[in-house]
């Protein structure tokens, strides 16, 4: 991995109330597909 790459840790709160976590470079596309 390029050291000058940006990684996202992002969370969300599930209907059944628990989290989901994930990391992504790139974050737009990441909420586009949720």
């Amino acid at each position: 991995m390029d050291a000058k790459e940006q990684w996202y840790v992002y969370l969300l709160l599930c209907d059944q109330k628990t989290f989901y976590v994930g990391i992504t470079p790139d974050i737009a596309n990441r909420i586009r597909q949720h």
